[in-house]
């Protein structure tokens, strides 16, 4: 499962979780990821222009990609072509997003024994 959510080679290159520098560097960044992107997707979901839309989906696209959440960059690359096109993203896409975001904090919690809240 979490091989669909996260690359792992990518996020690897973070930290080596085998030791308590790389661990706590780890987890650092995937904090700072999830507070980032969660800012993000709410700054989304208030804008009523597309083109802030867009700005904020390839800043967070970016981070997606940084810490290898491929799942999550190809949705907030989707977003940005939407509201590149000039369509205003549903409440359903950032539902979507909430949801991947909960699957990969739960997965990498479990897998790290850690809660990433």
């Amino acid at each position: 499962m979490i091989e669909r959510e996260l690359d792992l080679v990518r996020a690897v290159a973070l930290g080596d979780t085998t030791t308590d520098e790389g661990r706590t560097t780890f987890l650092e960044i995937f904090r700072a990821y999830f507070d980032n992107v969660t800012a993000t997707v709410s700054a989304m979901r208030q804008s009523a222009s597309t083109d802030d839309v867009k700005a904020h989906a390839h800043r967070a696209k970016g981070a997606s990609g940084v810490v290898g959440a491929s799942r999550l960059m190809a949705s907030f690359d989707d977003i940005e072509a939407c509201a590149a096109a000039g369509e205003h993203v549903t409440a359903n896409t950032y539902d979507d997003i909430d949801r991947q975001l909960s699957a990969l904090r739960r997965t990498l919690s479990v897998r790290l024994g850690v809660d990433l809240r």
